[in-house]
């Protein structure tokens, strides 16, 4: 993607970096609302009207 693209940000270094802070930053996050019960898996490696009419239905579910 890197030489595709012109990026120059898409080295194996920056992947890395990039992994460590979501496991550091993000996962505890999604751990938390996991663990509440306020997770919603999505699946979204659909079309796109399938992913938003699964998330429209799980929005419908938040009370008021």
């Amino acid at each position: 993607r890197a030489s595709a693209e012109g990026r120059t940000d898409d080295t194996r270094e920056a992947t890395a970096r990039r992994l460590q802070i979501y496991h550091e930053q993000t996962e505890p996050v999604v751990e938390h609302y996991r663990a509440t019960g306020k997770l919603v898996p999505l699946h979204a490696a659909r079309p796109v009207e399938e992913v938003f009419a699964e998330i429209a239905a799980a929005l419908e579910q938040v009370p008021a």
